[in-house]
């Protein structure tokens, strides 16, 4: 059958088995470009995840570390000054000397 009449009577293109090869070889290429691709993304997520879970971590540690200190702050009698510590020993010199 003509070509043509195919063409005219379906409204779809008759592809020469040149063309037909041609097409198939880049759908091939196309298709394994497109696998790499996908793994690239799968590999950038993969790490992207794997850093934003560390960051997760490194917050709730900073949290409990916090919480710590606070209570730890709290717990201990608070230190004397040293200032005034030293403020009785230099009158205490100046009465002996």
């Amino acid at each position: 059958m003509d070509p043509s009449i195919i063409e005219a009577h379906t409204g779809m293109k008759v592809l020469s088995k040149e063309d037909f090869n041609k097409l198939q070889t880049d759908l091939e290429k196309a298709r394994k470009d497109v696998r790499e691709m996908n793994t690239k993304v799968q590999e950038k997520f993969s790490d992207v995840l794997k850093t934003s879970m560390e960051l997760q971590n490194m917050k709730q540690d900073i949290e409990e570390l916090k919480k710590l200190i606070a209570e730890k702050e709290a717990a201990a009698p608070p230190p004397a000054p040293p200032a005034e510590a030293e403020a009785p020993k230099a009158e205490a010199e100046a009465a002996a000397g």
